[in-house]
């Protein structure tokens, strides 16, 4: 089996700790605080603003490039591994710890986290596009979401490490080619449309209806 042995003893015991945090408060901010890197609607929509205006259109891009990845290979892991959630064996101690932590439920396969992938995705372009002095409040969004998905028992440990490492490597991976791309337009900037794709901003609309 791809999961046993070390992986086993270091989910429970990781589980056992988040039990022992389970409270009223953390059963809610942690359910609420996932919205925030679900499916990554919140994270994409956000890349899509910034991707209107010239100054952050690259940041944007990388930022959305990244999670686009981290959705795609993340869903496409879960039906290779097809790694059940903690809390479908109703004989353990994760469905306890479930019901405990409020007994939100998913569908869908547990490993890699989608979440993790996402968030991570998102914190590496993050801290690759902007100034490095603001780097560490994505790590600190990131590492959040991983810490809430084990606590509401959505994911094993190992789930989340491995999610970590997706969007880890879709956030690298989407920064270099969005650096590519946009070589790529610079070089063609007299092309209309290459043009158009860097130029572009709308606050350009904006100024020609103040007119």
């Amino acid at each position: 089996m791809f999961f046993g042995g070390i992986f086993d003893s270091l989910d429970h015991g990781w589980a056992s700790l988040m039990h022992g945090m389970q409270n009223g408060f953390f059963n809610t901010f942690f359910k609420y605080f996932s919205y925030l890197a679900d499916k990554g609607v919140i994270i994409l929509i956000a890349a899509i603003v910034l991707m209107l205006f010239k100054k952050t259109r690259m940041r944007g891009a990388v930022i959305f490039l990244a999670v686009a990845a981290a959705i795609i290979l993340g869903y496409a892991a879960k039906f290779v591994i097809a790694r059940p959630r903690p809390f479908f064996d109703q004989a353990s101690d994760y469905y306890l710890w479930w019901q405990a932590a409020g007994a939100d439920s998913s569908s869908s396969y547990s490993c890699p986290s989608g979440h993790a992938s996402i968030a991570f995705a998102f914190a590496t372009a993050f801290i690759m596009t902007f100034d490095k002095r603001y780097g560490w409040t994505g790590i600190v969004f990131a590492l959040i979401i991983c810490v809430a998905r084990t606590y509401l028992m959505k994911h094993y440990l190992s789930d989340v490490l491995f999610g970590m490492v997706f969007g880890l490597v879709s956030g690298v991976c989407a920064y270099y080619i969005t650096q590519l791309i946009f070589d790529a337009l610079n070089k063609h900037c007299d092309n209309k449309f290459c043009n158009f794709l860097l130029e572009a901003d709308i606050t350009q609309a904006f100024e020609k209806k103040e007119k």
